[in-house]
């Protein structure tokens, strides 16, 4: 019973438009879940339903494809003269595991080799090729000066003590 005269506060709510200070102010936001207490009147069955409206339709020059041929441009295969450059993929790979941030970037560089040449960018595919070794020799030289550092360091501490 109580259940429902708090329906009916609710609703007496709504319809002022003031929250109850008794309640808490959020009911007055909640939608109302209570289904209608009269249902709407329904169309008898005797009635044919209303015809429905045809779909707008447009002219055949609005959704037709247009009617010229489309150039596909391939990029052009390098010359068979020139030679493929080494992507250096292994030893970025190594570097990678080596000297991870550096490596990173040695990765990045030795797979833009084989994009650049696949289309046909063989200046473009020999920069990121020297690049790429570039990245790796970097690598290896920061991965042997911090194991120099290392030894020395702990060379230095193990003496001292």
């Amino acid at each position: 019973m109580s259940d429902r005269n708090s329906r009916n506060d609710r609703d007496a709510e709504r319809e002022t438009g003031q929250p109850d200070p008794s309640h808490d102010e959020w009911s007055a936001w909640l939608p109302q879940l209570d289904p209608p207490a009269t249902t709407p009147a329904t169309p008898e069955p005797s009635q044919a339903p209303p015809a429905p409206t045809p779909a707008p339709t447009l002219p055949p020059s609005a959704w037709a494809p247009p009617r010229q041929a489309y150039a596909v441009r391939f990029p052009a295969p390098p010359p068979p003269s020139v030679q493929r450059p080494p992507s250096w993929m292994g030893w970025a790979v190594l570097c990678l595991l080596v000297c991870f941030p550096i490596g990173i970037v040695a990765v990045i560089k030795a797979a833009s080799v084989n994009t650049h040449w696949m289309h046909g960018r063989v200046d473009a595919a020999r920069r990121a090729s020297r690049s790429a070794r570039i990245w790796c020799i970097a690598a290896v030289a920061v991965w042997v000066f911090s194991w120099f550092f290392l030894a020395s360091v702990a060379h230095g501490i193990y003496y001292l003590h």
